[in-house]
């Protein structure tokens, strides 16, 4: 799970995603910030505690803060270092100034992106139980619900989230090539899968892949993923577990095909074996996750796996050797 930029030891274990905290899902930070962590992450928490237009305060953040006001003797230090400098040292010293600040600045749009998308999911919540907890009430007093049913909380958080406001298409963009930044200044190791939730993000991606490579992309579709775990009583991560466990065999399979992909000519289509392969594991898959994670308590959302002939994962993002012998693989559940 990428981050933009690393957070304190506390706040992982306190308020950490509950995959990371299960051990589910490992953070990576592509390009961390080391001493100056606690200086941006003051700055986000200002941003976050003044609840202004977001995009206004990006607009008119300087990057001024990123330095800091010299005293009188730190001045006088910085002006005899800057005399043993040749110009040539001041115009390099510039040029990596500015492109720390290109770093600091793509770090706040994703800081600001997340934490739009996080009012955004809790306003969902706080709507959905409202209608969920009227239409109940109502149930009951013209005695169509039996007392003590579960309230059907899934189909009102599905159906809120479709009304949900989601970044237009240039702002998406921006989050992506923020990210792209941050990896091609990090040395993560390349991975073989990329996994995400937006289909707008997932977009941008296919968009610059089609538009660069000249090369039809593969989709595969038909399997399903729970939506809306967490909105329960029920612990998410047992339930994970449990579903692991229980489908390990599929699972597996899973895998297998997966990593098949990664090195199959893919450039005239998918084979028509791998294709009947996918198609009876995805009724498989959704039937197990129908046991584990029944849609009408924990929602669904279809998966779609996108291959990109001959671009690693690694390309994709860093932007370079942008010709491999391998696949780059995407998931999205939407």
């Amino acid at each position: 799970m990428l981050q933009p930029v690393e957070k304190p030891d506390s706040e992982d274990t306190e308020s950490g995603d509950i995959f990371t905290k299960s051990g589910f899902c490992q953070v990576v930070t592509p390009s961390p910030l080391g001493v100056n962590r606690d200086k941006f992450l003051r700055l986000v928490a200002d941003i976050k505690n003044r609840k202004d237009d977001y995009n206004a305060q990006l607009k008119n953040i300087i990057l001024a803060s990123m330095s800091y006001q010299l005293d009188d003797k730190e001045n006088s230090e910085r002006s005899i270092i800057n005399e043993l400098f040749t110009k040539e040292d001041r115009e390099q010293n510039k040029i990596a100034q500015k492109h720390e600040e290109t770093l600091w600045q793509a770090r706040l749009v994703l800081e600001i992106g997340k934490i739009l998308d996080q009012e955004e999911e809790e306003i969902a919540k706080d709507l959905a139980k409202l209608d969920n907890d009227t239409t109940e009430l109502l149930d009951e007093l013209q005695g169509d619900t039996p007392y003590g049913q579960e309230p059907k909380l899934a189909q009102a958080m599905e159906q809120l989230k479709t009304g949900l406001r989601v970044p237009n298409q240039g702002n998406m963009k921006k989050r992506v090539q923020a990210w792209q930044k941050l990896y091609n200044e990090g040395n993560t190791s390349a991975e073989p899968l990329l996994m995400t939730t937006s289909k707008d993000a997932a977009d941008v991606l296919i968009n610059a892949y089609e538009k660069d490579s000249g090369i039809p992309l593969v989709q595969i579709t038909g399997m399903v993923l729970p939506s809306l775990l967490g909105t329960t009583e029920d612990d998410p991560a047992a339930l994970c577990q449990t579903f692991s466990s229980v489908h390990e065999p599929i699972l597996e399979k899973l895998a297998t095909l997966l990593h098949q992909l990664q090195h199959q000519d893919v450039t005239n289509g998918l084979p028509e074996y791998i294709a009947e392969q996918f198609s009876e594991l995805a009724q498989q898959w959704n039937q197990a996750i129908e046991t584990t994670f029944p849609q009408d308590k924990h929602g669904q959302s279809p998966v779609s796996i996108t291959i990109f002939p001959q671009r690693s994962c690694s390309s994709l993002l860093t932007q370079k050797e942008k010709n491999n012998d391998t696949n780059g693989i995407m998931l999205c559940a939407e």
